[in-house]
């Protein structure tokens, strides 16, 4: 099933320590996972299907609360960046496992399926291009009992998704405990502060109806201020020296520069989980949780030159003379004192005040509202709730568990210091701000699991199976933005036909033509069966078929075994297919972005597969992706020393990707406006099954336990290797050589890390060395002169705690102790300092004060 190198085993889990005996034996605690077998006694370490286990008391010890930075730190193969401006992924950050996309990992909280988020990935640096996933961000790491991490193609288990692997949340259950905690932290650069606040309480459940029970809550709230890495852009500059006093970020007023590169700000965020037990009987237990999660983030976007923004300033070439847009307000003359507007050529300065002063009462230029041009800010409101309710028991000697599962993930889109060009009208009054509309994913799932242990005289061991059965339905919703987002003047020789920009703009609004609600329902049928054919040696087989609405039927399979072969050597290995349906976001969404393009800002539109315009540039109904899983490993333990090492290939056909940024000619904008299309941008992009890749890697790590200046010492070393190839092209307007270059490029080979955790009394040290081999990108998605290639780099984090008798524990450490930064790109387009892309960041280093305490 599910071969996985890194089996992460913390501290928590090695040593076992009485309080004030430091000379108690170290001793080794075998953990019950939920993923990768429906054996419920399995273990991570003798599971035929390797398992990182997290303990959540572990993910304390790191200095972040963000879920996807925790991973990142613990997970070799998981990798995260910034994402500084880019579109909604700047809202909820898409992350890589294995270097797939992030919708090729299932994420499930107690062991089952979650609900997605509502945000598609559309400035994904390539690897993450169209991406669909589940929202991490809204986990708060206090809730978490631990995290298991599967590293293997497990579609014929849990269904579509699951091609890398599965994460699988467990909520805390304990009814008598609790831990408050507070954080605070900032980068050494002097931005980025940071603040959160968390606690969890379990109690007892004490209700006439159950025999025992409790109740788990936890709450999260945290805060974040901007971080910048930029440098003035070139133009911007170029303005400045030619006198214009007006080129300034009227937002991020703390950097002289127009534009912001750096983690957005964070102005509140706060999460709440409650998990729920009640054990009705011997034989009978209620279960359910719920969450509610709110965040309200902002980011910056790209600066819009005062003489070249198309659609708001640059009026085009006329008698060879670059010339600045001016709005004609009354077109047809209805009032007597209009008059033909002028041409207005550009000047180095964007000086404009003469040619503004000089103006027929019926001209305007946006010039007059933004003499320095401007820089939009984009950010949104991300709602996540979720609710599930389930029954589990026996009857006779078959284990059910009936489970409802319904959730719900929302974004809110806003604009500040931008306009809607089509509302010149209101000259420089017109708004600033914008409300572009709100996507909405809502998922609900319906599961029936059965298991029993059957005695066989076929077999020499009882065989364990597994059935189940499942309904689900994806609903994916556009609800249409304010009127002033996405107004279009289409009066005769009006402001549309003039060619000033649609929309607001940066992200346009949602138009009601394009709100409304799709849905997909799926069935599926499953079995798990696992035995030992001998003492030493399992085996397991799985099967799932499912059926959905859309698209047709698909089935899979699965086979892994593990043979001890000798008392300090086990082999396992697997070998299975997969799938990955497209979803409801993907087949429906439509978008228009603003993205680099020849060095230039553009608008990118992107369309469903049967949009005609889409269709008539090569577009295709999608179809899920089919994926071929083969993984083989050792796992050694040679006294306290553990070691796996674990090769996987992972061979995905008919990759589901947005496509390359397509040159739309005039006969294609010809048509397009035959459609009724206003403003057609200049490119455009749909979904498709692109591209075919083969991914192999080898994941080890090792642990050591030792006693070490009278106290204990856990040492921890993980490392990936990971190389992607594009095998196939299956449309080539999906993919170009610059996407096949980041595909295979964008992450780094190999990747590892060593971790030392040294406790000796009260006190305790953490330090952790990363390293990154190198990686190459195209920095704002660019061309050729846009390329970095990026070295190795060794980043180092150090924290150090005591604890004192009250409970009380105090830490302080650093991330980057010694302030590493990738190495710098081109920054002159753009204005960015540092690959935006890096998989370790380029913020610098960051240091933080921890306060904890538990009872």
């Amino acid at each position: 099933m599910i071969l996985l190198c890194l089996l992460v085993i913390p501290v928590q889990q090695a040593f076992a320590q009485e309080a004030g005996n430091q000379d108690t034996d170290v001793v080794k605690l075998e953990e019950v996972v939920v993923v990768g077998s429906r054996v419920p006694t399995r273990s991570a370490h003798d599971s035929p299907v390797p398992v990182d286990v997290i303990e959540g008391t572990s993910m304390r010890n790191y200095g972040v609360r963000d879920m996807n930075s925790l991973l990142r730190a613990t997970v070799p193969s998981y990798n995260v960046n910034q994402q500084p401006i880019g579109d909604a992924a700047t809202l909820v950050r898409p992350a890589n496992l294995r270097g797939l996309p992030p919708d090729s990992t299932l994420i499930m909280v107690n062991g089952k399926r979650r609900h997605r988020g509502s945000v598609l990935t559309f400035l994904g640096g390539g690897i993450s291009d169209g991406a669909h996933a589940t929202d991490l961000a809204s986990f708060p790491a206090i809730a978490l009992k631990r995290v298991e991490i599967l590293r293997d193609g497990a579609a014929a288990q849990y269904g579509s998704d699951a091609v890398a692997g599965v994460m699988n949340f467990e909520l805390k259950d304990a009814p008598d405990s609790g831990t408050v905690e507070a954080r605070w932290g900032k980068y050494y650069a002097g931005d980025g502060d940071s603040s959160s606040i968390a606690a969890n309480l379990g109690v007892p459940l004490a209700l006439p109806f159950i025999q025992s029970g409790f109740a788990n809550f936890s709450f999260e709230y945290g805060a974040r201020d901007w971080t910048d890495r930029s440098i003035q852009r070139d133009d911007a500059q170029g303005l400045i020296d030619a006198g214009n006093s007006h080129v300034v970020n009227s937002r991020f007023t703390r950097s002289p520069n127009v534009m912001v590169w750096g983690a957005p700000e964070v102005q509140y965020d706060y999460k709440l989980f409650g998990n729920f037990g009640a054990k009705l009987n011997s034989k009978t237990e209620l279960y359910g949780w719920a969450n509610y999660a709110q965040r309200k983030i902002e980011g910056g976007f790209y600066y819009r030159n005062p003489n070249t923004r198309n659609g708001v300033f640059n009026g085009g070439e006329v008698d060879g003379q670059e010339t600045v847009k001016v709005a004609d307000l009354d077109p047809n003359r209805e009032h007597a004192e209009s008059m033909d507007c002028p041409v207005v050529p550009a000047n180095a300065g964007a000086d404009y005040a003469n040619d503004i002063a000089n103006l027929p009462s019926n001209c305007f230029m946006f010039n007059e509202k933004f003499p320095g041009g401007f820089t939009p800010f984009f950010g949104g409101t991300v709602r996540d709730w979720s609710t599930a309710v389930g029954i589990r028991g026996d009857i006779s000697d078959w284990h059910y568990d009936l489970s409802a599962v319904l959730g719900q993930h929302s974004t809110a889109f806003f604009m500040r210091n931008t306009i809607n060009p089509q509302l010149a009208r209101m000259r420089t009054n017109i708004p600033t701000e914008y409300r572009p509309g709100t996507y909405t994913e809502t998922d609900y799932v319906i599961n029936l699991d059965l298991s029993r242990v059957l005695q066989t005289a076929m077999l020499p061991s009882p065989l364990n199976v597994g059935l189940g059965l499942e309904y689900r339905v994806e609903q994916f919703a556009v609800t249409a933005g304010g009127e002033n987002a996405w107004f279009v003047d289409r009066s005769p020789g009006g402001l549309e036909e003039q060619g000033f920009g649609v929309g607001s703009n940066g992200f346009v609004g949602f138009d009601p033509s394009i709100a409304g609600t799709n849905n997909r329902g799926s069935y599926a049928a499953y079995v798990d069966l696992e035995t030992n054919l001998t003492k030493d040696l399992l085996v397991g087989v799985a099967g799932r078929y499912e059926d959905f609405e859309t698209f047709g039927d698909t089935l899979n399979g699965k086979f892994n075994t593990r043979w001890q072969a000798t008392s300090m050597m086990a082999l396992r290995g697997s070998v299975s297919t997969g799938f990955r349906a497209p979803t409801v976001g993907q087949a429906n969404i439509t978008n228009i972005t603003t993205a680099f393009v020849d060095g230039k800002l553009s608008n990118v539109l992107t369309l469903p597969v049967d949009d005609p315009l889409a269709i008539r540039r090569g577009a295709q109904p999608l179809k899920p992706e089919k994926s071929f899983n083969l993984s083989a490993g050792t796992v050694v333990d040679v006294g306290k020393l553990s070691v796996t090492l674990d090769y996987y290939r992972v061979a995905v056909r008919d990759r589901i990707t947005r496509s390359a940024q397509l040159a739309l000619t005039e006969a294609d904008k010809q048509f397009a406006r035959t459609l009724g299309r206003v403003d057609v941008p200049p490119r455009m992009a749909y979904f498709a099954n692109g591209f075919d890749t083969a991914t192999n890697g080898v994941d080890i790590v090792a642990t050591y336990p030792m006693r070490f200046a009278g106290g204990n010492t856990l040492w921890t070393f993980t490392g990936n290797y990971n190389r992607t190839e594009v095998t196939d092209i299956n449309n080539p307007e999906a993919i170009d050589a610059k996407r096949i270059t980041q595909l295979e490029k964008t992450l780094p080979l190999f990747r590892m890390t060593l971790t030392g955790d040294h406790r000796q009394g009260p006190w305790r040290f953490l330090g952790r060395v990363y390293m990154y081999d190198g990686f190459t990108e195209f920095t704002t998605d660019g061309g050729d002169d846009t390329r970095v290639d990026a070295g190795p780099q060794w980043l180092v984090d150090f924290e150090t705690s005591y604890t004192m008798k009250t409970g009380l524990t105090v830490s302080v450490g650093a991330q980057n102790l010694f302030d590493s930064y990738p190495d710098r790109s081109n920054p002159g387009v753009s204005g960015t300092k540092y690959p935006e892309y890096s998989p370790y960041g380029f913020n610098g280093g960051y240091y933080y004060l921890r306060a904890l305490y538990a009872f």
